[in-house]
């Protein structure tokens, strides 16, 4: 049922970014408020299709983890037959690797914002810069976009570092403190019940954030077409605040948070793999 829908869903999917740049499109060619009031309209629009189309590309990813948890049960039970798993509630090592997997998509979400806003601000203080050393704005006076989109790249990629290595240094630390304290199958029964909890709240987390943010976005438009006292208005700023913090809602933080659960599993499963093959 989910794989048949997968042409509507990318065809959905690919409808925002086509609005989206149509305004933009619209703006910067200067064109009339009517033809920018329609592509407000359709961008609103694309902003719920985003929403619908993320949703389920949350969905798959969680149905994919939960194959993988599954895949990482039954390693175990193939390469350590000689030990036995106790995954419920009454085991201490469940709890502990549940509580733990439930804030890591808080922190992981936290840390990408973070960054977004970081290098935001780094793009306004280069602007900054080019607008100070070009002392004569006129019309002849050409921004250095590529500096721009140089900064932005190199930034970027350094500030998403510690957030992409997160899944990775806490399930080697988690596993590696347990087993050193306790013992192997205690350390497992943590990193299974970890999976768990990273694949419950993050579900839920991606899908908030993702609806969360277009709602921002679309408010703000709303109030934009002259409702709550249009532009200007106090309710429009408000907005403004509102969809500064819900563009990497929805665009970095909750798309994101789908390879961090896929990311985590293939991890575990590379754990079990390693961990029988040197015999340690």
């Amino acid at each position: 049922g989910i794989v048949s829908l997968s042409g509507l869903i990318i065809t959905l999917d690919a409808y925002g970014p086509i609005t989206d740049n149509a305004g933009g499109i619209a703006s910067m060619s200067k064109l009339s408020d009517e033809v920018r009031m329609k592509t407000d309209m359709l961008d609103a629009v694309g902003n719920t299709t985003k929403a619908v189309t993320k949703g389920y590309a949350i969905g798959s990813a969680g149905l994919g983890a939960l194959v993988l948890f599954i895949t990482y049960y039954e390693e175990l039970r193939y390469y350590f037959k000689d030990l036995v798993f106790n995954f419920t509630l009454e085991n201490p090592f469940v709890i502990v690797g549940l509580f733990l997997g439930g804030i890591i998509p808080y922190i992981f979400a936290s840390l990408s914002m973070k960054a977004v806003g970081a290098v935001a601000s780094k793009v306004v203080i280069e602007i900054k810069n080019q607008f100070s050393e070009g002392k004569n704005i006129d019309e002849n006076f050409k921004p250095n976009y590529t500096r721009v989109v140089d900064l932005i790249t190199k930034e970027s990629i350094k500030k998403m570092v510690l957030p992409s290595i997160l899944p990775v240094v806490l399930t080697i630390v988690l596993f590696t403190s347990i087993s050193l304290f306790y013992n192997k199958e205690a350390a497992f029964v943590s990193i299974g019940s970890m999976l768990l909890g990273i694949i419950i709240t993050g579900i839920f987390l991606a899908i908030s954030m993702t609806s969360g943010g277009g709602a921002w976005d679309n408010a703000k438009k709303h109030i934009e077409n002259g409702h709550f006292g249009g532009k200007n208005s106090i309710a429009h700023k408000a907005a403004i605040t509102g969809d500064m913090v819900g563009d990497p809602y929805k665009d970095t933080a909750g798309p994101a948070i789908n390879p961090l659960i896929k990311a985590s599993n293939i991890i575990a499963i590379f754990i079990i793999i390693f961990i029988h093959k040197y015999h340690l």
